[in-house]
C-alpha cells in the first residue's frame, strides 16, 4: 500500500455523504487508491471495468457507490456540479477520473478547437517562397515530397502536428519552415523552439544548426544563424516561466505568451498537465503558428498522459477533418542500415527480422543480461578508456568523447538498474585511478531536478574536471559550478531509457533484464545508437515486447 495514496484517498472520502457505511468508505478508498496508482503509471484515468477487477466489486455496484457518495460528477450530464471525481461514458465502459485530470483533457480540447478554427492569411511572399522550395525539391529531392507537404500543411494552419520516426527528416522540415516563416513574416518575427527537457532543447538546436549548413547551398539561411545566437531554444518550463517548488507558471490563461511562432520538439514526452498549461498560455488570436513535432511511436511522458499520440490517432482526426493539421513523415534515410532495419522491425513486431538482425549484424550484438558481462563490455571499451585518460589532461570535446558510449537501462532499480550499474562502474574506475575521493576528473552526473536560479534542467549532463586542485562540474554550454550548489543529481555512466530520449550515442548499450519491456522503450532505445548497438537481454523478451496502452479520454469521447 502506498501511504501517500492512502492518505489522499482518505481525505477525498472525508468529503463524501455522511450516510456511507464503513464498508462503503473502505471500497471508495480502494477505488481512489487505484486511480492514483494508475496516474502514477502514466494513465490520466482508469477504466471502470479495470477498477471492478482490482477491488472485486461489480461495475454496477461501483456506479451505485459513486452516486451514493456524492463526490462523483457524471460528465455526460450537463451542468453537473464539479466534484473531486468524475466519470465519462465511453462505448460500453466508463472512464473514471480524478477530476483535475479530466479538466486538463477538456482544456486541451477547447484550446485545440480555438486554434483549428483560425486560418493563416498568406500574401505574395508565401507564393514566391514556396515556389523556391518547390524548385529545390524538384531538382534536389530536398525537401522530399513528404517534407514539402508537411511544410505546406503547417504554413496554412495555426495548429499543426508533424510526426515521424528516426531519420525521416523532422528537423530538416522544421529548418525549412523557419526559413519560410522569416520570408513571409519578416526578420523580426518572434519565434521560440521549446522542448520538455534541456537535453532535448540542446539536441534540436544542434540538429537545426547542422541542417542550416547543409541547406545553405540552396538558400540564404542568415536569419536562422541569428536565431541560433538568440535565446530562442529553451525548455517548456522556462518558456512558461516556471517557479521553484510550484506547479504554476508565470504565463497562463491570464498572462499569455507574446509569440508569433512556437515549435515544440519531442512532443511525445510532454505530460498531460504541461500540455494543458502550455496551450492555455497561447493567445489563439495573435499566434501565427504552433507546431508540435515528435514521434507518435516513441515513449510518452514519464508523468501522466498520452497526449501527442492521442491527438493524431484516427479517433481524434474528427477534430481535424476539415483542416488537415496532421503530417506524417515515413521515408527514412536510416531505413537501410542495420539499426534502422531493427528499429522498424521492433515497431512492426517482425520477429523473424529482429532475430535475424541480432544474430547476423556486425554492428549489433546480443548478450545475456548478466552484470559481469555488462561491466566487462563497457569498461573495456576503447573509446570509454580514451575518454577517461584524456579528460585528465585535455577537456577539449569532452562531451563528444563521453557521448561516444552510454548504458541505457529499462529501470533505475534492481541489480541491472542504472543506480547499481553506476555504482559498480564507478567502483572499478576508482580502483583503476587508485582514488577513494568522491570527485575525480571524468566523473559524469545527470541533473534530476530543474533549478531555474542556476539555469540547470532535469536531464542535463555535467562532467567533473579537477584543475589545480579545484573541483568544477562543466556542462555542455560551457558553464561550470562547484558540486555543493548543484540541485539533486546522480551518476550518468548509466541512465534510464526515458532520460536518454532525444539523445544519440556512437555506441549504445541497452540493458533489458528478464522482465517485461514495452515496445516503445525498445523503439526509443535502439535508434539512439548511431553506429553500434549492444543489447543485454534475451531474444524472447525483445520479441514479445508489447505496445503500451494508456487510459485517456483524448483519443475517444472527449474529442468527439
Amino acid at each position: 500500500m502506498n501511504s501517500a495514496f492512502f492518505n489522499l484517498s482518505k481525505q477525498i472520502v472525508s468529503l463524501a455523504a455522511l450516510d456511507l457505511t464503513s464498508i462503503d468508505k473502505t471500497n471508495l478508498i480502494q477505488i481512489i487508491e487505484s486511480l492514483f496508482t494508475d496516474i502514477s503509471n502514466g494513465h490520466s484515468c482508469s477504466k471502470l471495468s479495470d477498477l471492478s477487477s482490482s477491488i472485486s466489486l461489480s461495475p454496477n455496484d461501483i456506479t451505485k457507490l459513486f452516486k451514493k457518495s456524492g463526490i462523483v460528477s457524471d460528465f455526460s450530464i450537463k451542468n453537473t456540479a464539479p466534484q473531486p471525481l468524475s466519470i465519462l461514458k465511453v462505448d460500453n465502459d466508463y472512464l473514471v477520473y480524478i477530476s483535475k485530470y479530466l479538466n486538463y483533457e477538456i482544456s486541451i480540447k477547447n484550446q485545440i478547437q480555438l486554434l483549428t478554427k483560425s486560418y493563416t492569411n498568406l500574401d505574395d511572399n508565401y507564393q514566391n517562397s514556396i515556389k523556391i522550395l518547390d524548385e529545390i525539391s524538384y531538382n534536389n529531392k530536398l525537401p522530399n515530397i513528404e517534407q514539402l507537404a508537411a511544410i505546406k500543411t503547417s504554413i496554412h494552419n495555426k495548429l499543426s502536428f508533424i510526426t515521424g520516426g528516426p531519420g525521416t527528416g523532422k528537423t530538416t522540415t522544421v529548418t525549412l519552415l523557419l526559413w519560410l516563416f522569416y520570408q513571409i513574416y519578416g526578420f523580426d518575427t518572434k519565434i521560440k523552439l521549446a522542448a520538455p527537457t534541456g537535453k532535448a532543447s540542446k539536441r534540436v538546436k544542434e540538429s537545426i544548426q547542422s541542417n542550416i549548413g547543409a541547406l545553405s547551398e540552396y538558400l540564404d539561411m542568415g536569419a536562422l544563424n541569428k536565431l541560433l545566437e538568440s535565446e530562442s531554444f529553451i525548455t517548456i518550463h522556462k518558456l512558461l516561466g516556471a517557479k521553484n517548488d510550484s506547479i504554476y507558471f508565470r504565463h497562463n490563461k491570464d498572462n499569455k505568451l507574446d509569440l508569433d511562432i512556437l515549435i515544440i520538439d519531442e512532443s511525445s514526452m510532454v505530460s498531460l498537465p504541461l500540455y494543458s498549461k502550455l496551450l492555455e498560455a497561447i493567445d489563439s488570436h495573435t499566434i501565427r503558428h504552433i507546431i508540435f513535432l515528435g514521434d507518435k511511436n516513441q515513449l510518452s511522458s514519464v508523468e501522466e498522459g498520452y497526449v501527442f499520440a492521442s491527438l493524431i490517432t484516427p479517433n481524434s482526426n474528427d477534430l481535424f477533418t476539415n483542416h488537415g493539421n496532421i503530417s506524417e513523415l515515413i521515408q527514412s534515410k536510416r531505413s537501410s542500415n542495420d539499426i534502422g532495419v531493427l528499429t522498424k522491425a521492433i515497431l512492426n513486431n517482425n520477429l523473424d527480422i529482429i532475430k535475424s538482425m541480432l544474430e547476423s549484424s556486425d554492428n549489433m550484438k546480443l548478450y545475456k543480461p548478466k552484470l559481469k558481462t555488462i561491466l566487462d563490455n563497457y569498461l573495456n571499451l576503447e573509446s570509454f578508456n580514451d575518454y577517461l585518460n584524456s579528460v585528465r589532461s585535455d577537456t577539449t570535446n569532452i562531451f563528444d568523447k563521453f557521448n561516444r558510449q552510454c548504458i541505457l537501462c529499462l529501470t533505475n532499480v534492481g541489480l541491472l538498474g542504472s543506480y547499481n550499474l553506476n555504482l559498480q562502474i564507478e567502483k572499478h574506475i576508482k580502483q583503476k585511478l587508485a582514488t577513494i575521493d568522491t570527485w575525480y576528473s571524468g566523473r559524469p552526473i545527470i541533473i534530476l531536478k530543474n533549478d531555474y536560479a542556476l539555469g540547470l534542467n532535469n536531464g542535463d549532463i555535467g562532467i567533473c574536471v579537477i584543475k589545480d586542485g579545484v573541483i568544477q562540474i562543466i556542462f555542455e554550454d560551457g558553464r561550470s559550478f562547484i558540486p555543493e550548489i548543484l540541485p539533486k543529481f546522480d551518476l550518468a555512466y548509466a541512465i534510464s531509457i526515458h532520460k536518454s530520449q532525444g539523445s544519440e550515442f556512437n555506441h549504445a548499450y541497452v540493458v533489458i533484464p528478464n522482465t517485461k519491456c514495452s515496445r516503445e522503450l525498445l523503439y526509443t532505445a535502439v535508434p539512439s545508437a548511431k553506429n553500434f548497438l549492444t543489447i543485454f537481454s534475451i531474444l524472447d523478451i525483445i520479441a514479445v515486447a508489447n505496445p503500451t496502452i494508456r487510459n485517456t479520454g483524448l483519443a475517444t469521447a472527449i474529442m468527439r
